[in-house]
């Protein structure tokens, strides 16, 4: 028989235990992947804070370009309302210099008169039938004289109060005074929306510190950087601000004093032109204004006394008020803003006959040059929530950058529906004979001014897709200098991008 083993010691049974129990891995095991999900648990959010501060700081970016194109929109509409209230004025002062001066009711009693003799003459008349009328002229003579002279009266008394008010308008220039102001006040409104706007929406990026030595340790001091700021910048890369906005061919809002004897005019390149628009411009709607007012006050005249060619004769009298101050008065001054020309100088009125002439790279530098704003929003890159296992490489280099171009510009009319049409169908008549050979339909459109002038109360923005040509240099620029705080802020490493690669980047 085999010999019988000594039993194992007591300290060898327990450690074979402890090899073959498997009491307490779960614990092991589930700290481990605890510890595995925390990484990705901190990664994933790391990730989203990120992708959710791309987007604010994207979204601060669309709405800083759209605010500062609607303040420069608003602007220009300005300039237009005002040249538009420039022309009126001078109507209205030509329509009261007359109420004030009476010239053509001078002249209704020699017409009543003549009348007076031709109705004494019918009267005087063999034929039946010309008595009657001789009589109806007669006893309607007085009646015409009476209402002249109510018109006449109640137009001197409007003279009386407001003439004083129109000449000192025109006298001291308080319409082109606001529109100089205007454009050198609104690119500043522009920038200053634009940051607000920033403010709200791409909020400091990283929480505050309290600061024990502080007056108030419980209020968060941030780092510089954390605390958002925007830049307008024009096509020429320069900021909003940067340059002089008295220079006519620098400033942001694409405005000209046409004045000869204002400081516009030897820096603009093309004075005569601007001038020559703008006194034509001033003539044509000043009379055209003027012959609103008349058609209103002189229905009565038009329509009932017409005997006494009071109408005709106001309207005579009004034009030769009105030329009067344009010529002779105010030539050289208290004349409509004008939109900046292309560089050539030609009026960017034809640039819609310049395209389809194939000359859209002259158009493209006008609209750059002035129609055309980039919003750049700076700041801080957030810090990572777990800064030990993750970090963001470009921290070290550069800052959160992001950026929308803008464009200030005029819709075209929409197509809209006249008694139920959409279109009117207009005939095509045959050149030799002129009889109609076939019909063209003509669409309705909105009823306003389609130039690209200052005449035009529709200018509006709109965000597009960035195309500017000096895209490049412009997000290269350090916004230290520019706005307040952007010393301490670091733009992105573009200028070493190669252009090919940026256009690759960009994604809007």
């Amino acid at each position: 028989m085999p010999s019988k083993q000594p039993p194992l010691p007591h300290r060898s049974l327990g450690l074979g235990r402890l090899h073959g129990d498997q009491r307490g891995t779960i614990s092991i095991v589930t700290l481990l992947v605890l510890l595995v999900f925390t990484m990705l648990l901190i990664m994933i959010t790391n990730v989203g804070r990120h992708a959710d501060d791309k987007l604010k700081m994207q979204h601060a970016a669309d709405s800083a370009a759209m605010t500062g194109g609607v303040m420069l929109a608003r602007g220009l509409n300005g300039l237009a309302h005002t040249n538009h209230l420039l022309c009126e004025v001078f109507a209205i002062t030509a329509y009261l210099r007359e109420g004030q001066q009476r010239n053509a009711e001078a002249q209704v009693p020699n017409i009543l008169q003549a009348w007076g003799l031709a109705g004494i003459d019918l009267l005087g008349a063999d034929f039946d039938r010309f008595p009657p009328a001789g009589q109806a002229l007669v006893q309607r003579i007085p009646f015409e004289q009476q209402a002249v002279t109510a018109f006449g009266d109640e137009q001197a008394a409007a003279a009386d109060h407001f003439l004083p008010i129109f000449e000192s308008v025109l006298e001291y220039e308080l319409i082109p005074e606001y529109q100089r102001t205007l454009v050198e006040t609104v690119p500043q409104l522009a920038v200053a929306a634009a940051r607000e706007m920033v403010r709200q929406h791409a909020k400091p990026a990283n929480p505050g510190r309290s600061n024990r030595n502080a007056a108030n340790p419980a209020s968060p001091q941030r780092r510089p950087g954390d605390t958002p700021a925007c830049v307008l910048f024009r096509a020429n890369t320069q900021a909003i601000g940067e340059a002089s906005e008295a220079h006519p061919l620098l400033r942001t809002v694409p405005a000209i004093d046409p004045s000869p004897i204002g400081g516009d005019f030897g820096s603009s390149g093309h004075g005569e032109k601007y001038f020559a628009d703008a006194v034509e411009q001033r003539k044509d709607l000043a009379n055209h204004y003027l012959e609103l007012w008349n058609n209103q006050k002189l229905e009565l005249f038009d329509r009932d006394a017409r005997m006494s060619r009071f109408g005709a004769l106001w309207r005579i009298a009004t034009r030769g008020q009105l030329d009067r101050l344009l010529e002779q008065d105010y030539p050289l001054t208290n004349l409509p803003f004008q939109i900046r020309r292309m560089i050539g100088g030609t009026h960017p009125n034809r640039m819609r006959q310049m395209l389809g002439e194939g000359r859209w790279r002259e158009v493209n530098r006008h609209l750059d040059r002035d129609y055309h704003l980039l919003a750049v929003v700076y700041r801080r890159h957030l810090e990572e929530m777990g800064p030990g296992l993750f970090e963001n490489p470009l921290a070290n280099v550069a800052d959160a950058q992001s950026f929308a171009q803008l464009q200030v510009y005029l819709p075209e009319p929409r197509f809209v529906r006249s008694n139920g049409q959409w279109v009117r169908w207009v005939p095509i008549r045959d050149p030799m004979t002129g009889q109609i050979i076939d019909w063209q339909p003509i669409p309705f459109h909105e009823n306003w001014p389609r130039g690209w002038d200052l005449l035009s109360q529709n200018w509006t923005t709109r965000i597009m897709p960035v195309s500017l040509p000096e895209l490049q240099p412009i997000l290269a620029r350090s916004p230290s200098g520019l706005v307040p705080g952007g010393s301490t802020l670091r733009p992105g490493p573009f200028a070493a991008i190669p252009q090919n690669t940026l256009e690759t980047l960009i994604t809007h």
